[in-house]
């Protein structure tokens, strides 16, 4: 089964589970990042909501996680409580990085584009800010690591 077979069949299971739940048949880590993924790209707005993605980029333009931190301190009781066990999850991935082959960096790469999104579809845009969301998503990483949120 190639990629787009089996995304299409976890798009299914997904949407399975919302009438009744018979249990995942997950067969590697990849299906559940993916799984992961789905869910963060369903919801109508981010994670880290689209009023905040301004200061996002200013916090990933510092060079410094204390401006991400202040950026995640504002958000939404429930979606600080929502990032927070994603960022422990993403931790405890790239601490095994040499298993995992993921570290803060190719974790934000690949979950970024599903915490942040910017609201506009300007690929002009996208290809601009990229870099500085990347770097935001790598300190939140950094600053729940040293139990900084």
């Amino acid at each position: 089964m190639d990629r787009k077979e089996r995304m299409k069949a976890l798009q299914l299971a997904a949407d399975s589970l919302k009438t009744s739940y018979s249990g995942p048949n997950i067969k590697d880590c990849i299906e559940v990042a993916d799984l992961i993924k789905i869910w963060l790209r369903s919801m109508s707005e981010p994670i880290i909501g689209f009023a905040f993605y301004d200061a996002c980029l200013e916090a990933g333009k510092t060079g410094d996680c204390r401006a991400s931190v202040a950026v995640f301190r504002t958000l939404l009781a429930s979606n600080r409580a929502t990032l927070d066990t994603l960022l422990d999850f993403l931790v405890n991935i790239s601490d095994n990085k040499e298993i995992t082959l993921m570290d803060d960096v190719n974790l934000a790469v690949v979950f970024c584009p599903n915490l942040v999104r910017n609201v506009d579809d300007d690929p002009q845009k996208f290809a601009t800010n990229a870099e500085n969301e990347k770097r935001f998503v790598a300190f939140l990483l950094d600053a729940k690591r040293r139990d900084m949120l």
